[in-house]
């Protein structure tokens, strides 16, 4: 008998745990706020990504992205391409032939903000991949990001989970115990070159909220645990 109560009483405790867990699950709301902000990098001579330029917050329309309900469209970044610009293209001035390809690495992220303190212990942010169809050479992350405003904005926690043509979900999980004064963000990051708008069959990637399961139904699990372990003792005495 003694050994069944201890069993019930680990069940309880690991069912507490879970709920606790289950607090801090985030995931693709359409009645969040999102945001858009780009990062713009240097080529590397192989076309990778090179030196940090600037950074600044962009409409989701400049980003590329569509919230629609608790659906999210991710594409490439086609904005910043000028066939005629060489800092955006590799247009040849000598010549004069408009370029055909981007000429900087583009960071485009999608993303909610909360600010210090709204989110705390263990967050987990998960939704489902709908579909995948990027071009090669564009890469897809899932992140929580804690930015510390004392240090100018440093990423003092930074998670991330890579999504890729394979996934059918994604999770990313961070402790923010101890980060109430960060600004916490959640969301997607797409990054590569700056597309040309000419350019077809680069893709796209599709997500959607994740189902989550109610604090009630939490509750009453622990509710039946905590009965069959006062079963057990009443049957005991």
């Amino acid at each position: 008998m003694k050994k069944i109560v201890l069993a019930l009483v680990a069940g309880l405790i690991a069912v507490c745990s879970n709920y606790t867990a289950l607090a801090g699950v985030v995931t693709i709301d359409g009645s969040q706020t999102w945001n858009g902000y780009m990062n713009v990098y240097g080529l590397t001579g192989s076309g990778g990504q090179g030196g940090y330029l600037f950074g600044n917050a962009w409409g989701l329309g400049d980003v590329k992205s569509t919230v629609s309900g608790n659906t999210l469209t991710l594409e490439p970044n086609y904005n910043c391409f000028a066939a005629t610009n060489p800092y955006w293209s590799n247009y040849d001035a000598i010549n004069e032939i408009p370029g055909t390809i981007g000429n900087k690495w583009m960071e485009g992220n999608t993303l909610v903000e909360k600010g210090p303190g709204v989110l705390s212990g263990i967050l987990t942010f998960t939704g489902n991949v709908d579909s995948y169809s990027l071009a090669s050479g564009y890469n897809v992350i899932a992140f929580i990001k804690g930015l510390n405003p004392n240090n100018g904005y440093s990423a003092d926690i930074f998670r991330q989970a890579a999504i890729g043509s394979g996934s059918s979900s994604f999770s990313v999980s961070a402790d923010l115990t101890g980060a109430s004064g960060l600004i916490m963000q959640y969301g997607f990051t797409v990054s590569g070159r700056n597309a040309n708008p000419a350019e077809t069959g680069l893709g796209s990637v599709v997500l959607s909220a994740a189902a989550i399961p109610e604090p009630s139904s939490v509750s009453l699990l622990m509710l039946g645990a905590a009965g069959l372990m006062g079963l057990q003792l009443r049957r005991k005495s």
